[in-house]
């Protein structure tokens, strides 16, 4: 059998590695789900690109609601193909809509952009690079993500800082 010593001694050094484990995890847990967010937006841009191209007209990114300056996309964003040319969404265009995002999430256009738009060939048909910073709220045990969209529709992402 074991004695009371060696069962608390068992005790406390379990409780010792537990002390250490869980802030390593909890950090653990934001990063993974950093990357997840950052891999939802990615994700839909090369969908609003692929689309583009295979249907061969205009499709469009859209930020859900763009009123606030440092979190344009963070309520979510709609992939929609202009099936009319008036560059304005109508019913039965969307595509994709996103907005199951994590609130603790801040999706920010670094260019304050609400829209992005892709031509029939897959370009950006606003010819420059845009890009997102993605971030935890708290932007404390984590970095930060930028995703590019570069001028021929590229996307790509890479860790930053807050």
């Amino acid at each position: 059998g074991y004695t009371l010593i060696e069962m608390m001694v068992t005790v406390a050094l379990v409780g010792i590695f537990a002390a250490i484990a869980v802030p390593s995890f909890g950090a653990f847990i934001e990063s993974n789900r950093l990357t997840a967010q950052t891999n939802t937006l990615v994700t839909s841009l090369a969908f609003a690109r692929h689309n583009a191209v295979m249907l061969g007209q205009p499709t469009f990114v859209t930020a859900l609601d763009p009123s606030s300056a440092s979190n344009e996309w963070g309520k979510g964003w709609r992939v929609w193909r202009d099936i009319d040319a008036d560059t304005q969404y109508d019913s039965g265009e969307e595509l994709r809509l996103v907005d199951q995002l994590d609130e603790s999430t801040e999706f920010d256009s670094v260019d304050d952009v609400s829209e992005l738009s892709f031509s029939s060939q897959g370009m950006p048909t606003n010819a420059t690079a845009s890009s997102f910073k993605v971030k935890s709220k708290s932007c404390a045990s984590t970095k930060a993500n930028t995703v590019t969209v570069n001028a021929i529709g590229g996307t790509s992402s890479k860790a930053t800082s807050c």
